[in-house]
């Protein structure tokens, strides 16, 4: 079994559900990489420069109030650190995503699976010394939507099935081989944030079973043929709503169903 790395910009519930479910499987991670303050802080500067350069000032306002009045949600999984301590992990943080720190710690295990559990975009660097793959998981069904705010345009306009799916990193974004995919359609009644909670779940444990596939050598890769999907970027306020508008015609629709 090939040792495997968790790399996340913070303690999220997401990041903590990945590294319970590999702990669950008898696989902890033989290191996990946690942004510093100034690492989240950068993150979030990187995320609203890049709103503000394709929608607007307004637009990346609205973003930042969407996502501070986004409802919280409780996970199963104790904190990373907590986790760390029980299962014997060193957790190391790091104040920017692809520093030669970085690299140097994950370069220093022996044919390192690398996770990333939240961490943004990660470059070459990364990818080439994650020597025994390196995997994420994508909140959408590839080959699909790829991108940002992709449960959003998958409701808006483009009628496409809800899922998620693990698969390999490469340059291009969300271009890898596809490992594992996973339909998570809305169910009977359900709202918006409280199916977004659940997707992140299943996202969760979708992408830990697919590293541990990878660290065992059992993992079935399919191509992920991009030409068939569709890149997206951050969708503007008017998506947002017309996805939860849609949302909640296709939860109304499941709940006729039963």
């Amino acid at each position: 079994m090939k040792p495997i790395v968790v790399i996340t910009r913070s303690d999220t519930g997401y990041a903590r559900e990945v590294v319970r479910h590999l702990c669950d499987a008898g696989q902890a991670p033989a290191l996990i990489l946690i942004g510093s303050r100034v690492e989240s802080l950068l993150f979030n500067l990187r995320s609203l420069r890049r709103v503000m350069r394709r929608l607007g000032v307004v637009e990346a306002i609205r973003r930042l109030r969407r996502s501070r009045s986004a409802p919280s949600f409780p996970v199963e999984a104790a904190a990373l650190s907590a986790q760390a301590e029980q299962y014997g992990t060193p957790l190391r943080p790091y104040d920017s995503v692809n520093n030669g720190t970085m690299i140097l710690s994950i370069n220093a295990l022996d044919d390192p699976v690398v996770v990333l559990a939240g961490c943004g975009l990660v470059d070459r660097s990364v990818i080439h010394v994650a020597r025994g793959g390196c995997v994420n998981g994508h909140p959408a069904i590839l080959p699909g939507i790829r991108g940002v705010d992709v449960v959003e345009w998958a409701l808006v306009g483009e009628d496409e099935p809800l899922g998620v799916t693990a698969h390999l990193v490469v340059p291009q974004v969300d271009a890898g081989e596809i490992l594992r995919v996973e339909r998570v359609e809305p169910e009977a009644g359900e709202d918006f944030d409280a199916y977004n909670h659940r997707l992140v779940l299943r996202q969760a444990a979708n992408l830990a079973r697919a590293a541990l596939d990878v660290a065992n050598g059992s993992a079935r890769k399919s191509p992920n043929s991009t030409d068939q999907g569709v890149l997206r970027f951050a969708a503007p306020d008017g998506v947002h709503r017309e996805a939860r508008e849609a949302f909640a015609r296709r939860a109304a629709l499941a709940k006729e169903q039963l």
